[in-house]
C-alpha cells in the first residue's frame, strides 16, 4: 500500500514537471521555425514556397479528422487561403 501510495505521488509530482519540460522544448524548436514563416511571408516567393507546405500540412490534419482524400483537398486549400492570401488583408 506504501508502494502505491509513493507511485500515486511521484505521478502528482513528476507528471507536470514532464509537461512543463515538454512545453518548453516545443517553444525552443517552434521560435525559430516561426521567424522563418514570418519572414518568408514577406515575399511572393516566400508565399509560393509556403504554399505547398502549408496545403500538406493542413490536408493531412484535415484528413485524420476525416478519412477522405477529397477532403484532405479542401482543408488543405482552405488552409492555404486563410494562411496566405488572407494575411494581406490586415497589414
Amino acid at each position: 500500500m506504501l508502494e502505491f501510495l509513493g507511485y500515486i505521488l511521484l505521478a502528482i509530482i513528476a507528471i507536470p514537471f514532464l509537461f512543463l519540460a515538454v512545453n518548453m522544448v516545443m517553444g525552443v524548436i517552434w521560435l525559430p521555425i516561426s521567424k522563418t514563416l514570418d519572414f518568408l511571408f514577406q515575399f511572393s516567393l516566400g508565399k509560393l514556397i509556403l504554399a505547398p507546405v502549408i496545403f500538406v500540412s493542413a490536408a493531412i490534419a484535415g484528413m485524420r479528422l476525416f478519412p477522405s482524400p477529397i477532403f484532405g483537398c479542401v482543408i488543405g486549400a482552405v488552409g492555404v487561403y486563410i494562411l496566405l492570401w488572407k494575411r494581406d488583408d490586415q497589414a
